[in-house]
């Protein structure tokens, strides 16, 4: 999808990687944020950029966003 919206073409084997590494980050930061709530501190939510914000769209998979 993303080769015939953009012209990008990404390999399975990459795409693959990447997902497995962003996926072990977002896990670790996830742990990070459970165990702030359990001792009782207050998170904040990530703030969404404005030059995305404005964008007309955007492509999600896995929970990430590409303009």
């Amino acid at each position: 999808m993303l080769g015939q919206w953009s012209g990008l073409s990404v390999s399975a084997s990459r795409l693959w990687n990447w997902v497995q590494l962003m996926g072990k980050q977002a896990q670790s930061e996830l742990n990070a944020q459970l165990s702030a709530q359990a001792l009782g501190t207050e998170l904040t939510c990530e703030p969404i950029d404005a030059r995305l914000a404005a964008l007309p769209l955007a492509i999600s998979a896995d929970g990430v966003m590409v303009p």
